[in-house]
């Protein structure tokens, strides 16, 4: 039987339809958002707090809602919300690692970075702290092998035919190194 017609009895006509479709469930985004409303509000701050550890989405989502910023303005000092506040910094944290190796790994992969990491703010951060936190040395090692053999020039091994070689004498007399150069000339300086 065709699900547009109806079956008549006695009273009405009863329509057959098809069963209503779910109600679409929100983003990650949209929940991001909901609960950095319920921060800036001071609504269900727990619960805000929990949930926003328990969903899982990129750093960019959390940057776009400003929910960093709405904890660090009201919630830092509390106490009562020190602890959901210092995993969730540590969440945020670990979410911008996440990414910039994710990048490396593509950029070691294809050799080259795209445009949007360059002018990422996050990337270059992070890149900054890890390079303040390098020492000289090790800072030192990194642009060596960045540039690789490229900015070494070879040596020539110098020919030596070309001087006049002289011994020089040996006056125990002279104290002075520079009366004793000026007694012979060395054409090597």
């Amino acid at each position: 039987m065709p699900s547009n017609t109806s079956i008549r009895s006695n009273s009405n006509a009863i329509k057959a339809r098809a069963p209503a479709s779910a109600p679409k469930r929100p983003t990650s985004a949209e929940y991001v958002k909901k609960y950095t409303e319920y921060l800036a509000t001071g609504h269900q701050i727990r619960h805000a707090l929990q949930r926003l550890y328990d969903l899982n989405c990129s750093i960019q989502v959390f940057e776009e809602c400003l929910t960093e910023k709405v904890i660090l303005q009201k919630y830092t000092g509390q106490s009562e919300y020190q602890y959901p506040v210092t995993l969730l910094m540590n969440k945020f944290d670990d979410l911008r690692k996440r990414e910039i190796r994710v990048a490396n790994e593509k950029w070691s992969k294809n050799g080259e970075l795209s445009a949007a990491m360059f002018t990422n703010k996050m990337v270059m951060e992070q890149r900054m702290k890890d390079l303040e936190k390098m020492d000289q040395k090790t800072a030192n090692n990194l642009f060596v092998a960045a540039l690789g053999d490229s900015c070494f020039i070879p040596k020539k091994k110098v020919d030596y035919s070309k001087f006049k070689i002289t011994k020089r004498s040996k006056s125990s007399t002279s104290t002075s190194p520079s009366s004793s150069s000026s007694e012979t000339s060395s054409p090597i300086a």
